[in-house]
């Protein structure tokens, strides 16, 4: 019987060293995972918001810079509100004609479609939740692109087509 509750509690022992190895090999795994997964959440949240910027940027005159930074900035404001980890810079790097397409205006007289793409930059920080100090950076910041056809029409000049 002597014999039997030393064994129990020399396993005992060997129970508690077992958990807290395999603790130390499993809270690092955890930690990394949850990283992966805020960073992973920030970039596809960067990318939505870069897209939809860039459509409703694309809706109106592309001529006039300012009203396409205003959409645009009016997009990441109103309709996305992350919080905790993820911090968004609230207006775009960058809102221009894509200079990879040639960009054609319609006639003015005429009025019509224009031909080009609205190319949208924007920012996300993300601050990882399990960073190490001095090991791993706590923030990281990802840049996003996207480019959409411009869907404004011009209208004709007022007079110009007759009835």
């Amino acid at each position: 019987m002597q014999l039997y509750k030393e064994l129990r509690r020399a396993n005992s022992g060997q129970s508690i060293v077992e958990l807290v190895a395999g603790l130390i090999a499993l809270i690092p795994v955890i930690m990394a995972l949850l990283d992966i997964a805020v960073v992973y959440s920030g970039i596809s949240l960067n990318d939505s918001i870069c897209r939809d910027a860039a459509r409703v940027a694309a809706a109106g005159d592309p001529t006039n810079t300012t009203q396409m930074m205003n959409r645009a900035t009016q997009v990441i404001k109103n309709v996305y509100k992350p919080g905790g980890y993820v911090v968004l810079n609230t207006t775009p790097k960058q809102v221009i004609i894509d200079p990879s397409i040639p960009f054609v205006a319609p006639n003015p007289t005429t009025g019509g479609t224009y031909n080009g793409n609205i190319l949208v930059q924007t920012e996300v920080t993300v601050n990882l939740p399990a960073s190490v100090p001095n090991i791993t950076p706590s923030q990281l910041v990802f840049d996003s692109q996207a480019s959409y056809p411009i869907t404004f029409v011009a209208q004709p000049a007022s007079g110009s087509i007759p009835l």
